[in-house]
């Protein structure tokens, strides 16, 4: 754990990880600019069991001409209910490698799971004509996750 916000008395199990990665949530996604700023945007995810992360972008995204020059990235992910008036906030910051699969006929599955996992069981795949996907497989490095409830 690195010092700051998790503690050791706060810090997430791996367990409490998967469980927290389970709920549909967004994420943040941070990656690296020609320049050397950071790109950050929101994203939706697939945490897979095996422990690595899955993210789909627009070929035409930012994020991934970020990634095919710089295969790295960070996904956070985070609920903070301490602006409604409650007191917990929980995260998992992900460091990670990055692979890049641009093939449809294993980008269109996964990505079917995401929508459906966002939208619903009945939720179909969205085609927009001339438009294509790459899917980021995120394989974590480093994990930092709390929960301030934990102390």
């Amino acid at each position: 754990m690195s010092k700051g916000t998790a503690t050791a008395q706060n810090a997430m199990t791996p367990a409490e990880v998967a469980a927290f990665l389970a709920e549909p949530r967004e994420a943040r996604l941070a990656t690296v600019r020609d320049g050397g700023d950071v790109h950050l945007t929101p994203v939706w995810y697939l945490a897979e069991p095996d422990g690595r992360l899955l993210v789909f972008l627009e070929t035409r995204r930012l994020h991934l001409a970020n990634l095919r020059r710089r295969p790295r990235a960070t996904l956070l992910v985070d609920e903070d209910a301490r602006p409604r008036g409650g007191s917990a906030a929980r995260a998992a910051s992900f460091r990670c490698a990055v692979t890049l699969v641009d093939d449809p006929a294993l980008v269109d599955p996964a990505r079917e799971r995401l929508i459906r996992r966002y939208r619903g069981p009945d939720a179909t795949l969205p085609r927009t004509p001339g438009t294509s996907y790459a899917m980021c497989v995120l394989t974590p490095e480093r994990v930092t996750a709390w929960d301030f409830a934990k102390g």
